[in-house]
């Protein structure tokens, strides 16, 4: 059925949709990989990525900002860049008292797959809360006791489980 009004209906039903699927203005969390790599490595030689992670996150899997922990084992130190999403930003790291010494998977899948696959397994929001470690990554509804968590492999993109930040 190709007529006007069914026409009309689909681009009524397309615009409703499009604020849920609109680029935000940032990006997903491998878009600054390659540089925070390379200044962790000018760092520490050994440095290895342990943790990424961000603040509202938005339900395209961008973000204005996000963090990555690197952990030197000849050091036994902890450092943290925050890559803003802006062209031509500078990175640098900035030393912190701890953190994860596992390293996070190489290949891991971005942030856009990994809220995908959150949403698909019940988390409903409009802003997340996203970490990768080595346990693959977790996606927060919230952080009040109860707000559920979902976990994802890294490398795959599987479901692995929901849980509940605990009530004590």
């Amino acid at each position: 059925m190709n007529t006007l009004p069914t026409r009309v209906l689909l681009l009524v039903i397309l615009a409703a949709t499009l604020p849920l699927y609109a680029q935000s203005p940032g990006a997903t969390a491998r878009a600054a990989l390659e540089p925070a790599l390379e200044t962790a490595k000018s760092w520490h030689a050994d440095a290895v990525l342990t943790n990424v992670s961000a603040v509202g996150v938005a339900p395209d899997g961008s973000a204005d900002a996000w963090d990555y922990i690197f952990y030197s084992p000849s050091t036994n130190s902890y450092g943290r860049l925050t890559a803003r999403m802006i062209v031509g930003g500078a990175f640098a790291i900035k030393k912190v008292s701890n953190g994860p010494t596992g390293a996070v998977a190489e290949n891991f899948i971005d942030s856009h797959l990994a809220l995908a696959t959150a949403r698909w397994n019940g988390l409903n929001l409009r802003s997340a809360i996203m970490g990768l470690t080595s346990k693959g990554w977790a996606v927060y509804a919230g952080l009040r006791r109860g707000d559920a968590i979902v976990w994802i492999d890294a490398k795959t993109g599987a479901y692995l489980r929901t849980e509940a930040i605990p009530k004590n």
